[in-house]
C-alpha cells in the first residue's frame, strides 16, 4: 500500500529533477512563511479537524508567487503545505489518518492530472 510519504518523495524527486533544487526551495520558503497556512493551522486546531485538499489549494491561491504558476508547481506547493501541516499539527493532534493523508495527496495529483506511478 502506498503512503503520503511515498507520493510526496516520488513527486519531490521528479519535481527537483525537472525544475531544480532552487525552485523547490523557493516554493518551500513561500509555503513555510505563509500567513495563510498559519491561519489554516490555527483553524484546524480550533475546529479539531483536518483541512481538505481544497483548503490547502485555497492557501496556495492566496500566495502571490503562485498566481501564474503551472499545475506541477502548484501541486508541489500543495504537497509541501500538507506535509507541513502533518508535521506541525497532525503529529500532535492526530486529526487525520495515514489513509486520509494519502487521499489528500492523490486528490492534489489527480487535480493536476499527475500520475505518480509514471514518474
Amino acid at each position: 500500500m502506498y503512503t503520503f510519504t511515498y507520493y510526496y518523495d516520488r513527486y519531490e524527486s521528479y519535481f527537483v529533477k525537472k525544475n531544480g533544487i532552487t525552485k523547490f526551495q523557493k516554493i518551500e520558503e513561500k509555503i513555510h512563511s505563509s500567513q495563510s497556512l498559519a491561519k489554516l493551522h490555527d483553524a484546524s486546531i480550533k475546529n479539531n479537524e483536518a483541512p481538505t485538499q481544497a483548503d490547502f489549494g485555497a492557501v496556495i491561491n492566496q500566495i502571490g508567487y503562485f498566481i501564474f504558476a503551472g499545475g506541477e508547481t502548484i501541486a508541489m506547493a500543495q504537497l509541501i503545505a500538507i506535509k507541513d501541516w502533518d508535521e506541525k499539527i497532525n503529529s500532535v493532534y492526530g486529526l487525520c489518518s495515514e489513509s486520509g493523508l494519502l487521499h489528500k495527496a492523490e486528490s492534489v495529483l489527480n487535480r493536476w492530472k499527475i500520475s505518480v506511478t509514471n514518474l
